[in-house]
């Protein structure tokens, strides 16, 4: 029992790996792979260089599948599996209860490390083919503000764009995270643009102008509350190693109009304990997915997109940034400090 359950796990993970390299569709993996018959007996090499050549899909999950796939649930240990057998596979997969990612045992084991009960402010889980089963619930314990947690290393696991949403509300409630480490994974354009939107500056029309001073408020007087607590507490504050929860008050900006006799827009940046996040490596391929993105992040936060199309592509048209100062893309010294080289 517990090699099918692990040997579904492994087909879930790639199911929902292939079915985004495809678009969205399950149907559209196989018409990408419809020119090989479906029965054709295929070895680990050559199911390894089909799966790359009409799909895009490498890596060592590719060998995973196939020791699935040739194991006793299916082939049996014959060496060789084919199309017909994937699909088979992939499609006969039971369905998992409701609110299952939530409980999955193996993210709450790694989610144990980000309880505000634990004393580790840096925490490293670099090629643990960590996924969307495994990161759910260890964003909702990050969502749970753990402020000993300084720094947080997702380096060469599995996390998708769905991934990095379920990151991003976490991150949108626990504002003390300093370094962020999404290098090689499988995030696209919408992830990045999904992390980094949590640290952007936001433009806001009246009402939102008229909400934002309402929470500055709220926040300024919970900051006032504390500091009166604490200045009446008599006993002498316990040691602790522990960072303490930092409350933040949010920035508003007024803009002048642009055209003379017009309305002053309004800026809204909300202040976060974040210096670094890293990117590379990942399949993010439009640079002006960059380019939107760079003039509205916080100051002096570096973000690093080295080695993917999008960096290249950026490269391309701003030769200077691989100059021997490997000179950030920061136009103007304001924004996130994008670093491609």
């Amino acid at each position: 029992r517990r090699y099918r359950l692990q040997s579904q796990r492994c087909l879930r993970s790639f199911r929902s790996w292939v079915i985004d390299l495809c678009g969205g569709s399950l149907e559209a993996v196989w018409e990408a792979l419809a020119n090989t018959p479906a029965e054709t007996p295929l070895s680990a090499s050559s199911f390894h260089d089909l799966l790359e050549s009409t799909i895009g899909a490498v890596g060592p999950q590719i060998a995973e599948v196939f020791e699935v796939l040739d194991g006793p649930e299916y082939a049996a240990g014959t060496g060789q599996t084919s199309v017909a057998e994937l699909r088979a596979a992939l499609e006969g997969l039971p369905e998992e209860p409701e609110g299952s990612e939530v409980s999955d045992p193996i993210g709450l084991t790694f989610a144990e490390f980000f309880d505000s009960e634990c004393v580790l402010e840096i925490v490293s889980f670099r090629a643990c083919a960590i996924g969307m089963p495994e990161i759910v619930p260890m964003a909702e314990a990050l969502g749970r503000c753990p402020w000993q947690l300084r720094s947080v290393n997702f380096w060469d696991n599995r996390i998708c764009d769905r991934g990095a949403h379920r990151l991003a509300e976490a991150l949108d409630k626990y504002r003390g995270l300093e370094y962020l480490g999404l290098g090689r994974n499988r995030i696209s354009d919408a992830g990045l643009a999904a992390i980094c939107r949590l640290f952007q500056a936001h433009n806001l029309d009246e009402a939102g102008k008229q909400a934002a001073q309402a929470r500055i408020k709220e926040q300024e007087a919970t900051i006032e509350a504390k500091a009166k607590a604490q200045a009446k507490a008599k006993a002498a504050p316990k040691p602790t190693t522990k960072r303490e929860p930092i409350l933040f008050v949010d920035e508003l900006e007024e803009r002048p109009p642009v055209v003379e006799g017009g309305e002053p827009s309004y800026v809204l940046r909300r202040p976060s304990e974040l210096k670094m996040i890293t990117m590379s490596e990942n399949p993010i391929k439009q640079v002006r997915t960059l380019e939107t993105l760079q003039p509205l992040g916080p100051k002096g936060v570096e973000l690093l997109v080295k080695q993917t199309a999008a960096a290249a592509a950026l490269i391309a048209k701003r030769p200077e940034l691989t100059t021997k100062e490997r000179r950030p893309f920061c136009p103007g010294g304001e924004g996130w400090v994008v670093r491609v080289a």
